[in-house]
């Protein structure tokens, strides 16, 4: 988590650095720029909104890809930005609801569900300080680098390369995060079969007897869970 935090801040901070000066390489003006960054702000008010919904929907962890997705796309959107097209910047923007509010709606949800008792402020400051802090300098500091001697199409291009190496290490490491519904499905050959007997009301609880027999071994296959006969939690 932290560490998709660092490189999604890292392409934060380069974004939030070098996309005037972008603007500017690409024939822009000032009042694109100014106008630019009204869109990103208003981007962000209706993510907000609905952010809560959203994570209670899909989880932090699918979010998360979400984000890289969409911090991919706007990458590469600017770098296919030619000097006299300036004003497509303004077709790209909208997506900094996405790479920005949603991300740090699910974050902050996500560093409050990770602290340990007692160190929830801790939790977020660690998330900011990583995101803002370390993805900030870094952002900075290489994408001034690669800027000046590349120039921002290959800079952009790299960032997104970058990103989608995070999700590929987080999609290795931790896929229940990106797939949370996502579990062992048997092979062809299994037989599958629960049968719950009768609810004790006397007793106030749930006998449940369970038969399970199978033919075959598991195989690595996934499924989401929802429907049908495999629909089966033990």
């Amino acid at each position: 988590f932290l560490f998709c935090m660092f490189v999604l801040g890292s392409a934060f901070a380069l974004i939030s650095t070098f996309l005037f000066i972008f603007i500017e390489h690409v024939g822009g003006s000032t009042t694109l720029m100014g106008i630019s960054l009204t869109v990103t702000c208003i981007a962000e008010v209706p993510i907000f909104q609905v952010s809560r919904q959203i994570i209670d929907k899909f989880g932090t962890g699918p979010i998360l890809g979400i984000v890289h997705v969409v911090y991919i796309a706007r990458l590469l959107g600017y770098s296919f930005i030619t000097p006299g097209h300036a004003w497509w910047i303004l077709a790209i923007e909208p997506l900094h609801g996405v790479t920005f509010g949603l991300l740090w709606a699910a974050a902050v949800a996500k560093a409050a569900d990770m602290a340990p008792p007692g160190l929830d402020a801790t939790s977020q400051a660690v998330t900011g300080a990583v995101h803002y802090g370390l993805g900030g300098i870094c952002g900075s500091f290489l994408g001034g680098t690669v800027y000046h001697a590349h120039g921002p199409v290959v800079l952009f291009r790299g960032a997104s390369v970058a990103i989608a190496t995070s999700l590929v290490v987080l999609a290795c490491l931790a896929p229940r995060q990106l797939f949370p519904n996502c579990t062992p499905r048997a092979g062809p050959g299994a037989a599958r079969y629960i049968q719950l007997s009768a609810f004790d009301q006397d007793l106030g609880d749930i006998h449940a007897s369970a038969l399970f027999s199978t033919t075959s071994t598991l195989s690595d296959e996934c499924w989401s869970g929802g429907s049908g006969e495999s629909d089966i939690l033990l």
